[in-house]
């Protein structure tokens, strides 16, 4: 299977245009736009096992979140995996979640120990890559972005790594950092995780390409 890429330690996880609705409340909720919606509804059918249920909210569930809005004056998000799980990244504690398929995520301290387990984390990584970055921003991404241009949110956090979040528009602190740049851990230097790609497989020519999700 050729030589798998070892010699980085460690990776450092380092527009969509909305129209509004007007409601009731003195705010106004973020519609998809026309020209936003062209790989929207058939990115979510295709995702909707990975999306975890829930009832649908409420009227009264939605008149409540106008009002917060409303009366809220410096309001932060955060927004974790589940954000994601429209775009066909699945979570990990849901019941379709990574975790429900036996998939075992790599720790720091086993990374930087083993050898071993840097290999298998980029075999990993390598066959999933492109699945990964196909994904595309899901109504919630271009729903708080909108709230952030008009100015209802003052600032978004996620832990997410996927930077879906900056392709609709946000600018949010990346809690767990993001996969979209390596560096090692001995000298400093990073790349971007495109070049990185291409180097893994240049110096991999035989392997078999298999479609994974992380």
């Amino acid at each position: 299977m050729g030589k798998w890429f070892s010699g980085v330690k460690k990776f450092i996880p380092f527009e969509g245009y909305a129209k509004s609705v007007k409601t009731a409340a003195r705010i106004s909720f973020p519609k998809i736009s026309s020209d936003c919606t062209d790989k929207e509804p058939s990115n979510f059918l295709s995702h909707k096992k990975m999306v975890p249920y829930s009832d649908p909210p409420s009227m009264e569930d939605v008149e409540s979140l106008y009002e917060f809005f409303d009366r809220s004056t410096k309001l932060v998000v955060l927004t974790g995996a589940g954000m994601s799980t429209e775009s066909g990244i699945p979570d990990y504690r849901s019941p379709n979640g990574a975790y429900s398929t036996g998939f075992k995520p790599i720790t720091h301290q086993e990374f930087l120990r083993s050898i071993k387990a840097r290999r298998r984390y980029w075999a990993r990584s390598y066959a999933g890559w492109r699945r990964f970055t196909a994904a595309q921003p899901s109504t919630g991404h271009i729903a708080l972005s909108s709230l952030e241009k008009a100015g209802h949110i003052s600032f978004l956090i996620t832990q997410n790594v996927d930077r879906l979040h900056h392709r609709a528009g946000s600018n949010p602190l990346e809690l767990h950092g993001t996969v979209y740049i390596v560096a090692c851990t001995n000298c400093g230097f990073s790349l971007p995780r495109d070049l990185f790609q291409d180097q893994v497989k240049a110096h991999n020519p035989k392997v078999i390409f298999i479609q994974l999700f992380y």
